[in-house]
């Protein structure tokens, strides 16, 4: 071969291993990342029905929930079923 053509053959190989390097890298950190955020998207909806749950069982009164510009009023079912009999009796 001529020299020419050899360093143009090592300097393609090299630019290819270098790009594969940093394009397998950068898959994994891209892996990684989307892996830390469904975690982190799960852990937040996890707490926040927990936080439902413990102030549903705080007590019989309600307590407001507000999304996305709407508000609820929450009162646990339990609740409800006590009043129910209370009423009956």
């Amino acid at each position: 071969m001529k020299p020419s053509v050899k360093n143009f053959l090592i300097w393609f190989a090299a630019v290819w291993g270098v790009f594969s390097v940093v394009y397998i890298w950068y898959d994994i950190f891209q892996n990684f990342k989307n892996g830390m955020l469904v975690s982190a998207y799960e852990s937040g909806m996890n707490d926040a029905y927990v936080a439902v749950i413990n102030e549903a069982n705080k007590g019989c009164t309600g307590f407001s929930v507000t999304a996305a510009e709407k508000e609820v009023t929450l009162i646990s079912v339990e609740c409800l079923n006590l009043q129910e009999q209370q009423e009956q009796e």
